[in-house]
C-alpha cells in the first residue's frame, strides 16, 4: 500500500489531493483519491505557491470497522476514506495492506504519467519544507506497544523560480 499525504502537479497550483493506492503490483493499483476542488472545499484564491499545512489522520479499525483516514488542509478536512481498498492474497485483517509501519517519503514530480509534459522554460521547480511532524496516539496497556492511530502534519510550498 501507499498513502500520500498531498499530491500536487506543477503545472496545476490549485490541485491538492490525497490518495491511498493498493493492488498487488503497480500497474494493478486500486486508487482512491479526491482532490480539493472534488470535494467543494478549494478556498477562493488557493495556490500550492503559498504556505499550507498538510495533514494526514490514520485511525486504526477496531471491531471489525477498518481503517478511516482523513485528508486536511489548513486544518479542515476535505477527504474521509474507509475500507474499499484492495486486499492482498491471504490478508487476516481488514486494514491490509495499511497494518504496517511505513516510510515518510517527500518527492516532487514535475513530469511523468501522473503531471504530463513538465514545462521546461527557464528556472527550476522547487518544494519547500518547513516542518514534518508524525504524531501516534497511546494505547490503553496492555497493547501500549500497539499504533491506535497516527497524524502526519507538514508546512509546505512550492515555488517555480526563474533563472
Amino acid at each position: 500500500g501507499e498513502i500520500d499525504v498531498f499530491e500536487s502537479q506543477g503545472q496545476s497550483p490549485t490541485l491538492v489531493q490525497g490518495s491511498l493506492h493498493s493492488g498487488p503490483s503497480w500497474d494493478q493499483n486500486n486508487t482512491q483519491t479526491k482532490t480539493l476542488t472534488q470535494a467543494g472545499t478549494l478556498p477562493v484564491g488557493f495556490s500550492t505557491t503559498d504556505w499550507h499545512t498538510y495533514d494526514l489522520q490514520w485511525d486504526k479499525g477496531s471491531n471489525g470497522h477498518p481503517a478511516t483516514f482523513k485528508w486536511y488542509v489548513d486544518g479542515s478536512v476535505y477527504y474521509t476514506q474507509q475500507g474499499g481498498w484492495t486486499l492482498p492474497a491471504g490478508a487476516g485483517s481488514s486494514d491490509a495492506p495499511f497494518n504496517q509501519p511505513f516510510y515518510l517519503i517527500m518527492n516532487l514530480a514535475v513530469g511523468g504519467d501522473y503531471a504530463g509534459s513538465p514545462n521546461l522554460a527557464p528556472g527550476s521547480y522547487d518544494m519547500q519544507v518547513d516542518y514534518v511532524r508524525a504524531y501516534a496516539a497511546a494505547v490503553p496497556e496492555p497493547a501500549a506497544a500497539v499504533l491506535a492511530g497516527f497524524a502526519c502534519l507538514a508546512m509546505m510550498r512550492r515555488t517555480r523560480r526563474g533563472s
